[in-house]
């Protein structure tokens, strides 16, 4: 298990969007647990991926599952 903070700290956008493809081709076996606040990275993970959490109740669309189906 690896838990990750905020790792989009001092990344270029681009690395942010290929950091959680690379982290699974690196370690494929490692459950990743990441607390970010980059759209980036969380449009990186599939849908089946990912536990948004917001404050105040409301629903984001980064907590709404997303309609591929094929991820």
């Amino acid at each position: 298990m690896v838990i990750i903070d905020e790792p989009e700290q001092h990344l270029h956008v681009q690395w942010q969007q290929i950091l959680m493809g690379t982290l699974r081709e690196l370690s494929p076996t490692s459950q990743f647990i990441v607390a970010t606040h980059s759209q980036d990275i969380v449009d990186s993970a599939s849908s089946y991926e990912r536990f948004v959490l917001v404050s105040g109740g409301a629903e984001t669309d980064a907590a709404k599952p997303d309609s591929s189906a094929a991820e």
